[in-house]
C-alpha cells in the first residue's frame, strides 16, 4: 500500500531520509526549511549542495525503491516552492497523482515527474533546464503560461493526452535517456508562447499513434532539426516559419498556418500519402512547399485552400511517382505555382482537375514537370489569368488539359 507525500514549508512529520537525497514514507517532506529527520536539511538545500533528490510515494524504481508500506493513495503534492541553482536532478516518483501546486525552479537542473497509476498536473510554474514528465496510465497536463523549460520529453497513456505550454523556446529531445514525447493513441499539444518549438529527437520525436498532434510557436517557428513526427492529424501554427521537412514524418492530414506578415515560409515533407486540410501563409513573400519523400509512390491530396503570400510561391511534389489529387473544393492559391518538379505522377483527373487560382488579381506563372520527363497526366483548372511556362515537361502521350477562367498564355 503506498503513502501520500506533501512537500511543504513545515517540518517533516513522517517521511524518512533513507539515503543521501532520497525521501520515502508517509507524511510531509520539507521543501526548503530544516526538517526533523532528514539529516538536518530540506530538499532544496540538498539539491543546492549538488546532490540529486528522489521523492517516492511507494513505487519500486531502479532509481529509488520505497521501503515499507503506507496507508495512503500514493500521491505527491508540491505545496511549497522548491528552488535550486545547481545542475542536480529532482525526481518525483508517484504511485498515483503528481500535483505541482507551488513553483519548482531549477533553471540549471532537471525535473523528473513520473506517475505510475495517475495523472501529472500543475497549478504553479516549472522552470528547469530539462523536464521528463511520464504518466504510465494517465495524462500529462502542464499548461501554465509561466513554464520555462529548455528540453522536454515524456509520455501520456490516457485522455486527454500530453499537453504542455512553455513561456519560451524549447526542444523536444531526449531527457534522462528517454526519447521524445509520445502517447498511447492520445492527443499531443505543445506550445511555445515565444521563441521556437524545435523537434530534435530522431528516435521517437513526437509520436501519437492515432491521436492528433498540435504544435504552436506563437511568435517563433516550428522546426525539425533531426526530429520526426508520427501521428494522425497534424495542426501547426507559427508566427514565423514552419519547417518540417524531415523524411521521417508520417501523418495522415495536415493543417498549417503562418500568422505573421513578417514571417517566413511553410515547408512540409511526409513519408506517407496525406491530405491537406488547409495551409495559409500571412507573410507577403511567404511560400509553401509540400512534398512526399523523394522516389516514393506517396500521393498528396488537397481538400481545402492552400494559400501563399501575395508574392510567395507554391511548390508541390509527390515523391517519384505519387499523384496530386483533389477532394472537395481544395484549391492552390498563388501567383507562382510549381507542380511535380521531380515526380512522374499524375496531376488531377479528368473528373476532378487540380484547382489553382491567382491571388490579388495577379497573373499566375504555372510550371509543370521537369526537364526530360514529367507527369503521366495533367488536368488543371485555373481561376484568373495564367501563364503556362513552355519549360513545362510532360510524359510522352500524356493527356493534357489546362484551362483558365481569364487569359491563358503559353510563354517561353
Amino acid at each position: 500500500v503506498p503513502w501520500d507525500v506533501t512537500l511543504s514549508n513545515s517540518v517533516d512529520v513522517g517521511a524518512s531520509f533513507t539515503s543521501p537525497g532520497t525521501w520515502s514514507g508517509s507524511g510531509t517532506v520539507a521543501a526548503s526549511s530544516v526538517c526533523v529527520d532528514c539529516a538536518g536539511t530540506g530538499v532544496a538545500a540538498v539539491l543546492n549542495a549538488g546532490t540529486s533528490v528522489i521523492i517516492n510515494s511507494g513505487v519500486e524504481t531502479a532509481n529509488g525503491n520505497a521501503a515499507g508500506y503506507g496507508t495512503g493513495n500514493g500521491n505527491i503534492t508540491v505545496a511549497a516552492p522548491i528552488s535550486w541553482a545547481s545542475t542536480s536532478q529532482l525526481s518525483l516518483y508517484a504511485y498515483k497523482d503528481i500535483a505541482i501546486n507551488d513553483a519548482i525552479s531549477g533553471v540549471s537542473g532537471t525535473l523528473v515527474a513520473r506517475s505510475y497509476h495517475g495523472n501529472i498536473s500543475q497549478a504553479a510554474a516549472i522552470a528547469a533546464s530539462a523536464l521528463f514528465a511520464y504518466a504510465d496510465a494517465g495524462a500529462v497536463t502542464l499548461t501554465s503560461a509561466g513554464n520555462s523549460v529548455g528540453t522536454l520529453a515524456g509520455y501520456a497513456a490516457a485522455s486527454p493526452g500530453f499537453n504542455f505550454v512553455n513561456a519560451s523556446a524549447f526542444a523536444v529531445d531526449a531527457v534522462i535517456g528517454s526519447h521524445g514525447v509520445g502517447t498511447n493513441n492520445q492527443p499531443i499539444s505543445l506550445t511555445a508562447n515565444s521563441g521556437n518549438l524545435t523537434i530534435a529527437d530522431a528516435v521517437y520525436g513526437i509520436k501519437s499513434g492515432s491521436g492528433s498532434i498540435s504544435l504552436t510557436a506563437t511568435s517563433g517557428s516550428v522546426l525539425e532539426s533531426t526530429g520526426l513526427i508520427t501521428g494522425n492529424a497534424l495542426t501547426v501554427t507559427a508566427g514565423s516559419a514552419i519547417d518540417l521537412a524531415s523524411a521521417g514524418n508520417v501523418i495522415n492530414t495536415l493543417t498549417a498556418s503562418q500568422t505573421s506578415a513578417g514571417g517566413a515560409g511553410i515547408a512540409f515533407n511526409n513519408n506517407r500519402s496525406y491530405s491537406v486540410t488547409s495551409v495559409s501563409n500571412a507573410a507577403v513573400a511567404g511560400g509553401v512547399s509540400l512534398n512526399t519523400t523523394g522516389g516514393s509512390v506517396f500521393n498528396i491530396d488537397v481538400g481545402g485552400p492552400v494559400t501563399a503570400g501575395a508574392s510567395g510561391a507554391i511548390a508541390i511534389n509527390a515523391g517519384g511517382t505519387g499523384a496530386l489529387t483533389r477532394s472537395g473544393s481544395g484549391v492552390w492559391n498563388a501567383n507562382s505555382i510549381t507542380l511535380q518538379s521531380s515526380s512522374t505522377g499524375a496531376i488531377g483527373t479528368s473528373g476532378s482537375p487540380l484547382l489553382t487560382s491567382s491571388v490579388s488579381g495577379g497573373n499566375a506563372d504555372i510550371h509543370i514537370g521537369y526537364p526530360g520527363t514529367g507527369p503521366a497526366a495533367v488536368y488543371v483548372s485555373h481561376t484568373g489569368d495564367a501563364f503556362l511556362d513552355t519549360l513545362s515537361t510532360f510524359s510522352a502521350n500524356a493527356p493534357l488539359s489546362v484551362s483558365a477562367s481569364n487569359n491563358l498564355v503559353v510563354h517561353p
